[in-house]
């Protein structure tokens, strides 16, 4: 609290998030990005770069976090997973191989990325708030 002309202030700061762990699941159908507190995310489609970015404010990334995920041995359309973190803002690059759609949602301390090879069905196995993106 700070005093002010005779009156209280008080000023705080949102709690910084840490990226806890980024795991690929379901042989490469399922990114889910887990913190320590709620996660407040936007996404980017680069279609013509065929990449997925979910950009996570206000977090940082974990130890156990903060490798990149190669997943080009999986028959997946998915086929790396670069984190990284500047500024208080983790970016997760989900780089495809071919054309795929994804679903981004989010669940409290959570973000699930469900992929899918354009065109095919997907296992929406998640709740939340389900933001479509297509690479093609």
């Amino acid at each position: 609290m700070v005093l002010l002309g005779g009156f209280f202030w008080s000023i705080g700061w949102a709690a910084a998030a840490t990226v806890q762990s980024i795991d690929v699941k379901n042989g490469g159908a399922q990114v889910v990005i887990q913190g320590d507190a709620p996660l407040s995310f936007t996404q980017q489609d680069l279609a013509g770069e065929r990449q997925l970015i979910v950009e996570i404010d206000n977090a940082t990334l974990g130890p156990m976090a903060s490798r990149p995920l190669d997943t080009s041995s999986f028959d997946s359309p998915l086929s790396l997973v670069t984190p990284s973190s500047e500024g208080g803002r983790t970016k997760v690059v989900l780089q495809m191989r071919e054309e795929a759609s994804a679903v981004v949602r989010g669940d409290g301390n959570t973000v699930v990325v469900e992929v899918a090879r354009a065109g095919a069905p997907r296992a929406d196995s998640c709740h939340g708030d389900p933001r479509d993106a297509a690479f093609v």
